[in-house]
């Protein structure tokens, strides 16, 4: 049953992050599959971790039609990361817990931004919204992370 909420999880996410959105609204969207690489990492048992992330990146990458790998190759390290330094992270109060976020999504779109524009940096284009992007996706965290202690309680973490 986990397995198939898993998965479902995983095809919403990868809808979200193909939708089409209008040009205003695009800058503000977050970055679907970093938050579900994020939320795997912290909460996937820990052998399914690495191995959940290779096949949402092989799904990614087929959707948008890029070369197989790479969105493993911007996802993996961060997906590694969280995994690594779960606890350590779970700890940390709420402003630190977005500025770790914010600084592996920062990795994630600076390496994707390599990947994909041979080695020039587009997020610093001022014309590209991808630090805004980064924001949205570290205020998305930090609601769920608030809803959920407001839900649940603190016995929980989140």
């Amino acid at each position: 049953m986990i397995a198939i909420l898993w998965l479902l999880m995983m095809l919403l996410t990868t809808l979200l992050a193909i939708m089409v959105l209008p040009v205003w609204v695009d800058w503000l969207a977050p970055n679907w599959a970093m938050l579900f690489v994020i939320f795997f990492a912290y909460f996937a048992p820990s052998r399914l971790q690495l191995i959940g992330v290779l096949v949402f990146s092989i799904l990614l990458d087929s959707c948008f039609q890029l070369p197989l790998g790479t969105f493993g190759l911007a996802l993996f390290p961060v997906a590694f990361l969280i995994s690594k330094f779960n606890r350590t992270a779970r700890e940390l109060n709420a402003l630190a817990q977005v500025l770790f976020i914010l600084l592996t999504c920062l990795w994630h779109q600076v390496v994707f931004d390599i990947l994909l524009t041979q080695g020039g940096t587009s997020i610093l284009n001022p014309n590209n919204f991808g630090l805004l992007k980064l924001f949205t996706t570290g205020m998305v965290w930090l609601i769920y992370r608030g809803l959920s202690r407001l839900i649940y309680g603190k016995r929980y973490h989140y």
